[in-house]
């Protein structure tokens, strides 16, 4: 009895999320897509975009490209990283200064490089590094910037909970320059795709 009845209320349910604006799960979708990469509603509120290690309000890394598309609205493509497995791409319904990492049709990071987009713990670009510090605690680490250490900082926030994303918070030793949220090693890599 349970088996006749579950299709339908499957199907009824399906119905009634794309009679609400949502869109009906797709087989290819939950076929090929991690659980990270559900398909999830587009937000538009703005005070939605928080940032965590493994995501930046609804987009997730693992996410895929069609998923991602929908997610960022109109997309534009920032060409500066020609390698055609990695690309950055934008969109219309992201906060100004966020940019999505796609590696191999997957989110693998989001930067971020303007004020207004917080991390779940309130710090957003044109923060101090002393705030950070503060904030984050013995989760977080300083190291040398690259280019302007050592002067310059990276400060990365792990998690106790989740090895696989970090934080990183680039400085000029006082105050955040721009930060990342991703998975590793993506999240780590100074150039953006290289």
């Amino acid at each position: 009895m349970l088996a006749r009845l579950a299709l339908p209320t499957v199907m009824l349910a399906q119905l009634a999320l794309v009679a609400c604006g949502g869109d009906a799960p797709r087989d290819e979708d939950s076929a090929a897509a991690p659980p990270a990469a559900s398909r999830d509603t587009v937000v538009t509120d703005s005070t939605a975009w928080v940032a965590y290690p493994e995501r930046l309000g609804v987009i997730r890394t693992g996410m895929l490209r069609p998923t991602l598309i929908d997610a960022v609205g109109q997309p534009t493509r920032f060409g500066y990283d020609s390698q055609e497995r990695c690309t950055y791409i934008g969109g219309s319904a992201l906060p100004d200064g966020v940019l999505v990492m796609v590696l191999d049709s997957a989110v693998a990071r989001i930067d971020v490089t303007k004020p207004g987009v917080p991390t779940a713990e309130g710090i957003q670009v044109g923060d101090t590094e002393a705030a950070v510090l503060q904030r984050y605690g013995a989760r977080a680490v300083v190291t040398p910037h690259k280019y302007t250490g050592p002067a310059g900082h990276y400060v990365t926030v792990t998690s106790p909970t989740d090895t696989l994303h970090r934080i990183v918070f680039e400085t000029d030793g006082t105050i955040v320059k721009s930060y990342r949220v991703g998975r590793m090693p993506e999240v780590t890599w100074v150039e953006g795709c290289s």
